[in-house]
């Protein structure tokens, strides 16, 4: 009822919502991976219609690029935050995860961006499978999503390719779909490339 005796915090949020925007705009890309991104997704503060909120929180979706890392992203969120004059605390969210055994642990989200060689004997492997069933050589490029390859190849260091049947641009939504077709090549191509590797 008397806004001018408090500190909005959806408003300060308001003004690093922008700088978060402007920031995007600014991130640096890899010539082959091309730019990080981020985006704030979820938004939340206050809980009466009548008391002026103290609290705001934002999570956001930041995208690292090769180059990047999880510490110059949360420092460059933190700066963005103290430019605008906000009291902010910023951090990378953790999670509770499964191993495939089932045995529980704590995981952060953090999901580290990786390339391999294309001269790598794993690509070529399954480049040479692949040319093999399909009659023609693959593209070689890169997936713009993630997948367990950030940890396997972006942690790990374990050399790692993606590779499955179907168009990249069905993945991950609500039209997501593939031809029957494309898994029979796909079944095809990995019994080639274990023939290849296995000897």
């Amino acid at each position: 009822s008397a806004p001018e005796r408090g500190e909005n915090a959806i408003y300060k949020m308001a003004r690093l919502a922008l700088g978060v925007e402007q920031l995007n705009s600014r991130l640096p890309a890899d010539p082959f991976l091309g730019k990080g991104s981020i985006t704030l997704n979820v938004i939340a503060g206050g809980n009466e219609l009548n008391v002026i909120p103290d609290v705001c929180t934002a999570y956001l979706d930041r995208r690292l690029t090769l180059g990047e890392d999880e510490a110059g992203a949360v420092r460059e969120i933190a700066l963005l935050a103290a430019r605008e004059g906000l009291q902010a605390e910023v951090e990378v969210m953790d999670y509770n995860a499964q191993s495939y055994n089932g045995y529980p642990m704590r995981a952060r989200r953090v999901f580290n961006a990786w390339t391999i060689a294309e001269d790598h004997p794993l690509v070529q492997a399954i480049a040479a499978a692949a040319e093999t069933v399909l009659g023609h050589k693959p593209a070689i490029t890169h997936w713009a999503f993630s997948t367990d390859g950030a940890y396997t190849a972006g942690v790990a260091g374990i050399p790692t390719v993606g590779f499955g049947p179907g168009e990249e641009r069905f993945a991950h939504t609500v039209d997501e779909q593939i031809r029957l077709a494309d898994v029979f090549a796909a079944a095809q191509i990995y019994a080639e490339l274990a023939q290849r590797l296995l000897g």
